[in-house]
């Protein structure tokens, strides 16, 4: 192989690589708006099945996504956690409602938000 080829191809696979890298920490808004998460804050807690982790993305000051990792049933875990999702996005603090039918799930998810937040505001 030709070494100016060989440089472009470097050089290309290395611009793919960070342009990878960018997408990958570019997380969707509900509204399909797209954002770059500048920091994440990540605790964890006991939910109702065991142990649950909780990471909120911050850009520009604010809480912008969360990510929910757990092994609670997914019938009662997903719409509590999404219901805890946008009251922790629209409060940006862990003083949030207890989702009723999935109580261990949302107090496991509240207890690690607020852990989440406490990094992020010190």
């Amino acid at each position: 192989m030709h070494p100016d080829l060989m440089k472009v191809l470097v050089t290309a696979a290395g611009a793919l690589v960070v342009t990878v890298i960018v997408i990958l920490i570019a997380l969707p808004r509900g509204n399909g708006e797209v954002i770059v998460v500048d920091q994440t804050y990540s605790a964890t807690a006991e939910g109702f099945a065991g142990e649950m982790t909780v990471t909120i993305g911050v850009a520009d000051g604010e809480i912008v996504s969360v990510s929910v990792d757990h092994s609670d049933t997914p019938d009662y875990a997903k719409p509590a956690i999404d219901e805890l999702t946008d009251q922790l996005i629209a409060r940006q603090e862990a003083d949030l409602d207890v989702v009723s039918g999935a109580t261990g799930t949302s107090r496991g998810f509240i207890e690690a938000a607020r852990q989440a937040v406490e990094k992020f505001r010190e």
